[in-house]
């Protein structure tokens, strides 16, 4: 995901900084919060399901993900490389 390679260069190489908090205060969670909205509406999707999946659970996730790198709680293994904390991030 494009978020996971923004977050681990901006946030995780970064953690507990103040580039770390806006950049995930201010881009990262705000777009985790409302593209989803936004491209659910464009898309015209109606399936329950996946309207719930898109906009509840994928926020949700991201959020807890970008919060735990911007205060410096990813696990070791994450760190180790853009791969490793993209699979990790949408894991």
């Amino acid at each position: 995901s494009l978020i996971s390679i923004f977050v681990y260069h901006a946030i995780v190489k970064q953690a507990r900084t103040t580039t770390a908090y806006l950049a995930g205060f201010g881009i990262v969670l705000p777009f985790v919060i409302l593209a989803p909205q936004h491209a659910v509406r464009a898309m015209g999707i109606e399936n329950k399901i996946f309207l719930f999946c898109t906009c509840v659970i994928t926020p949700t996730t991201s959020i807890f993900r970008t919060l735990q790198a911007m205060f410096g709680f990813t696990p070791k293994h994450a760190q180790q490389s853009v791969g490793a904390y993209a699979l990790f991030y949408r894991s």
